[in-house]
């Protein structure tokens, strides 16, 4: 019985850990950002930051430089050729929003999902800027 027990426990994880080990993050780029800003419904201090592809399901990740703040994040990929690796903000009065980044190395272009704060200050009908950050490919 104890035998029985022990193989269905490992039949039951063992997907968990063909998961992971298909989960591969690929560092895309490193930049420093000088603000405050919103990911999707995150809120990230200024830092420098990672910017990391996950190979699952066009899932990205933006975490702190010393890994103590990260974010997953959904995108909807389009190809383009830029020069840089850059990240556009939507600046609203109060806020900076993430709301695309490109690729130098790869020419990825990836537009963020329209998140819970966004859709707030937009309701609002403040004035928008854009601000661009240009970051460093790795």
């Amino acid at each position: 019985m104890k035998a029985l027990f022990l193989f269905v426990v490992c039949i039951l994880l063992s997907p968990a850990c063909f998961l992971h080990a298909q989960i591969d993050d690929r560092p895309l780029m490193k930049v420093d950002i000088p603000f405050a800003f919103t990911v999707e419904n995150a809120r990230l201090p200024a830092g420098s930051y990672l910017i990391y592809e996950v190979q699952l399901n066009r899932i990205w990740r933006v975490s702190s430089a010393d890994r103590k703040r990260s974010v997953l994040f959904h995108i909807s990929a389009g190809e383009a050729r830029p020069s840089q690796a850059k990240l556009t903000f939507l600046h609203y009065p109060t806020d900076y929003v993430l709301r695309r980044i490109e690729g130098g190395n790869d020419g990825m272009v990836a537009s963020l999902s329209t998140g819970k704060r966004e859709r707030q200050l937009a309701s609002n009908h403040l004035p928008i800027e854009e601000a661009t950050i240009n970051a460093q490919s790795e």
